[in-house]
């Protein structure tokens, strides 16, 4: 079923499935945002985000419009499961990671875009450093999965692994799970979980931010129910990873924040969605404190 309503009705919701739920290859069809991609290490067949493992077989991929995953469309340019998210004060948001890298997909385009943001001082890099951070990086391609490779493109796997090969040693943000979700719901052979574990294993025990993801659409693999399961695998995750936080951007965006293929941003869900990720990690990752017990996090209140 899909949750719409109210956010603090989505978010209950979401937090009375968080406790019970723990958590192949993919056919490509891309929209310009968001998408399924081909299997790492399985060739590099057209997919738009989300990639499957090395594995061998290929699994259909959903897309906004009806299609297949990696086909959906591009906005413009370019620790135990806890059962409410942890919010300090607003006073002093300060984060301990001096350096970040931000790997994202179509999702977060828009957050490093002046089409989206025209004001410089709205991007991500800049609210990153606003909480404290002194080295930031981006690395956001649309269509990208974890597994699956749209057209060649690297995947978020990739991404992880060139950060890594170039010797980075710092904190993460991945802001991926719109396509893995929407890749599973067409068939695809890697689990959420081992979506999440792929990331994990790569990243080790550095600090890392996940976010929940949100549709509005109530149909098709791009549906919010489907994109509620990955939710909880994050959510299940954090039992696996005690260095892993989530921010709950899904119990916070507003339906308004949404253009009309109901999976991209406005200018306004922009500003905030850059906005709050940050202060989120300075809530995962304090300076001069250590990291709340839970896995949920959120910005404090405006």
């Amino acid at each position: 079923m899909r949750l719409a309503g109210t956010t603090e009705t989505r978010t209950r919701a979401r937090r009375r499935r968080a406790g019970s739920i723990a958590v192949g290859a993919v056919v490509a069809l891309a929209v310009g945002g968001c998408g399924v991609s081909a299997a790492p290490n399985a060739g590099n067949s057209p997919a738009p985000s989300d990639p499957t493992p090395a594995a061998s077989q290929p699994t259909p991929t959903a897309d906004p419009n009806g299609n297949s995953p990696s086909d959906t469309p591009n906005p413009t340019p370019t620790a135990s499961p806890a059962t409410s998210p942890t919010s300090p004060q607003p006073a002093g948001l300060t984060t301990s990671c001096t350096k970040v890298v931000h790997v994202g997909d179509s999702t977060s385009v828009g957050l490093m875009s002046r089409i989206s943001l025209p004001k410089r001082k709205d991007w991500i890099d800049v609210q990153y450093r606003k909480v404290g951070a002194q080295e930031v990086k981006t690395d956001i391609s649309g269509a990208r999965s974890i597994v699956e490779r749209w057209h060649h493109q690297p995947n978020a796997q990739d991404a992880v692994a060139k950060q890594l090969d170039q010797g980075y040693d710092g904190c993460w943000v991945i802001a991926m799970g719109t396509n893995e979700a929407a890749n599973q719901a067409v068939g695809g052979v890697t689990s959420l979980a081992r979506r999440i574990d792929l990331i994990m294993n790569l990243i080790s025990d550095h600090p890392v931010l996940w976010l929940t993801v949100k549709t509005l659409r109530d149909h098709g693999p791009y549906a919010e129910k489907q994109m509620l399961k990955w939710d909880d695998a994050l959510v299940a995750g954090c039992q696996r990873y005690p260095s892993m936080r989530v921010y709950d951007w899904a119990g916070q965006v507003k339906n308004s924040w949404y253009i009309n293929d109901d999976i991209h941003f406005t200018t306004k869900g922009y500003q905030q969605r850059a906005k709050r990720t940050a202060q989120s990690l300075a809530v995962a990752f304090p300076k001069d404190a250590p990291s709340p017990p839970g896995c949920l996090v959120v910005p404090p209140p405006d």
